[in-house]
């Protein structure tokens, strides 16, 4: 079938990609909910492994994970994946506030929900908990310093502005997926703080 995976042969390193570690002498539907556009297999006794590039354009892989080859860090330990798992470090969604000021606002205080794009949740990954930070200045988000705590993705930010001067005020929001990992650029939304009336 079209960009459909199957997969049979030995599978003591999960390398198959169905899930288990049990050998299939015929072939096996694998990830069946997902379309690969190309699949590279290393079929070597040492590095029994394999990773797929997804319709979505997504990388995923499993097999043998011994020296950490498949880029899961949270499974080296586990030494083998036995299902198809996309690359944190690749594939990573985005949160989008959900109540971000537009225009000019004379908000001294904030309160900003913040919601995963709903075309990201079908990469497979998930963001569990983020950091961000508020300047008073355009901010390019291409650092972490200053940043929140890490805070849980259902908790909004409440931030006191009232600090801040009038212009342009800044938010950067960087997500932390499942495996703990972060965005190395975050996302920047920018609107302006006007609290005295134009004369």
């Amino acid at each position: 079938t079209l960009g459909k995976l199957k997969c049979w042969g030995g599978n003591s390193m999960g390398q198959l990609g169905n899930g288990t570690l049990v050998n299939s002498s015929l072939p096996e539907l694998i990830d069946s909910e997902v379309s690969y556009t190309s699949v590279v297999v290393n079929s070597s006794t040492s590095y029994s492994a394999s990773c797929g590039t997804t319709s979505k354009g997504s990388l995923k892989c499993w097999g043998n994970n011994y020296q950490g080859m498949l880029g899961h860090s949270s499974n080296l330990q586990s030494r083998s994946t036995t299902a198809p798992a996309a690359i944190p470090s690749l594939v990573m969604v985005k949160l989008t506030p959900t109540s971000i000021p537009s225009g000019s606002s004379a908000l001294t205080s904030l309160t900003i929900s913040l919601s995963v794009a709903p075309e990201d949740e079908l990469v497979g990954l998930k963001v569990h908990h983020y950091r961000y930070r508020i300047s008073a200045s355009t901010d390019s988000c291409l650092n972490f310093n200053n940043l929140s705590a890490i805070k849980n993705v259902n908790e909004n930010i409440v931030e006191d502005i009232s600090t801040l001067p009038d212009g342009t005020i800044s938010l950067c929001v960087f997500p932390i997926n499942e495996f703990g990992e972060s965005t190395l650029i975050g996302r920047s939304y920018v609107w302006t703080k006007l609290t005295q009336p134009n004369l």
